[in-house]
């Protein structure tokens, strides 16, 4: 009898994604027995794969590019001869892929659901609003119809379960917090002069780069330096970011996901981090991945006010809330100083040790 396999499988995320690698795969490899394959974008780090944990990269593809558009079906040749007991997938345009394996050999599938794509495409100005609509009902025609096949649905935010109609009360939230910092966060007791802000994670206009950028201008300091740091897919955005050159501003910027390690670097060796994003009805309700990571790590956060994330800021964290559009300067300034005087105070309600038991129960039930 073939060995049973567990799948986990992304179409634009690299095979060591955060969520995929470092908190599915592990979480679950700490106490199933069965070998867990991971299958996803090439990765920029190099990792061996173990008895427990497999890794299938596959080539290089743009987001927009023809392989893309073939990858489900490389996707499922691969399922084919791994023939996996369950399957965890992120992308719907895997959803008819495993409905087929499904059929033919029994797999289930776990769908984890990161965003809300029908409400990212129609509110987000990343298409033409034609061809965004026709994008955006074309998804959640695939969601719907592959519904009833699904065994169970993973929401990596609270307010899906009122925005998805097809869920049907089998699902579970498993919010994106962070992982455990692997160092004791840098004690910031101000003792060198510059006041280092952080500004991590996607780089695109709506989770605010511009306006992270644009704060700093305005507050017009020497003193203050901004690291930026993550992925920026839009080619356009990423060229037009390489070309400022301001002495404060320091850039750590790809057009694919870097290692998750240079992430968690940056975090450690900075002292305010900035969460301004444009809020729209795509991700008025969803709470940035970089708030639990700052959190975790007893980053003070500038963020904007009134936003959903900040009554766990002023709960589990310190920051500062902001009119990013017009920004209290002398405040700002002030509390900079302030935040350089005190030791760092991680939130443990930040870490993903919380979600992982939420995770375990539902693949033992799924396994059984």
């Amino acid at each position: 009898m073939p060995k049973e396999k567990i799948a986990i499988i992304s179409l634009l995320k690299p095979v060591d994604d955060i969520r995929s690698y470092h908190k599915l795969a592990k979480s679950i490899a700490k106490s199933c027995p069965l070998p867990i394959h991971l299958i996803g974008y090439p990765s920029k780090a190099q990792h061996s794969s173990s008895d427990t944990i497999i890794f299938h990269p596959s080539k290089n593809y743009s987001r927009l590019s023809l392989p893309r558009f073939i990858q489900p079906w490389v996707v499922f040749k691969k399922l084919l001869k791994l023939r996996p007991k369950l399957v965890i997938i992120n992308s719907p345009e895997l959803l008819p892929v495993t409905i087929v394996c499904q059929i033919i050999f029994g797999t289930k599938t776990v769908y984890d659901i990161q965003e809300n794509y029908y409400r990212n495409l129609w509110h987000q100005q990343i298409y033409p609003p034609v061809v965004k609509h026709l994008f955006a009902w074309g998804i959640r025609l695939i969601e719907t119809a592959s519904a009833p096949f699904i065994s169970h649905f993973i929401l990596a935010e609270k307010c899906y379960a009122n925005e998805l109609p097809f869920l049907r009360n089998r699902y579970t939230v498993l919010e994106n917090k962070a992982l455990k910092p692997d160092t004791t966060p840098i004690i910031r007791e101000g003792k060198t002069k510059e006041t280092r802000l952080l500004f991590s994670g996607t780089i695109s206009e709506n989770t605010g780069v511009k306006t992270a950028i644009e704060l700093v201008k305005i507050l017009n300091q020497p003193h203050l330096h901004l690291e930026v740091i993550g992925h920026c897919s839009n080619r356009t955005l990423y060229e037009e970011l390489l070309q400022i050159d301001h002495q404060w501003l320091s850039l750590n910027i790809s057009l694919t996901p870097l290692p998750y390690r240079e992430i968690q670097a940056a975090i450690s060796r900075a002292d305010v981090g900035v969460v301004s994003y444009r809020t729209n009805p795509s991700n008025v309700h969803c709470m940035p991945t970089k708030v639990y990571e700052y959190a975790a790590n007893g980053l003070a956060m500038l963020y904007e006010t009134g936003s959903y994330w900040s009554p766990f800021i002023q709960a589990e964290g310190k920051g500062l809330a902001l009119d990013f559009n017009k920004p209290e300067r002398e405040m700002t300034l002030a509390f900079l100083t302030e935040v350089k005087q005190q030791p760092a105070t991680p939130s443990a309600q930040a870490l993903w040790v919380f979600e992982e038991s939420k995770l375990m129960n539902v693949i033992k039930q799924l396994l059984n």
